[in-house]
């Protein structure tokens, strides 16, 4: 099991320039640079992935000071590449 970290709040805003305000939901996914091998995808930022119940806990609960530690490349070693390429050919990686 993994999770995305993000950030969210509810804003008070108009859609449009001159339009009334509405209460949004506001998101977003907190990145990182590229591992290893996310790099060799892609060299823009990657999400920031958990993968232990104590880090889930801690993003969710702890200070600001302890999730903004969780802010790290996943090891390349716990992630695979399933599919590369433009014809998507399936590819197992050890």
């Amino acid at each position: 099991m993994f999770a995305f970290v993000g950030i969210w709040r509810k804003r008070r805003s108009p859609l449009k320039k001159d339009g009334d305000a509405v209460e949004l939901g506001v998101f977003s996914f907190v990145t990182t640079t590229p591992n290893k091998l996310v790099a060799k995808i892609d060299h823009k930022p990657m999400p920031v992935i958990l993968t232990k119940e104590e880090e889930f806990q801690t993003s969710l609960n702890g200070t600001p000071a302890e999730a903004y530690a969780l802010v790290r490349q996943c090891p390349p070693e716990q992630m695979c590449i399933v599919q590369e390429g433009f014809e998507k050919k399936n590819m197992l990686v050890a």
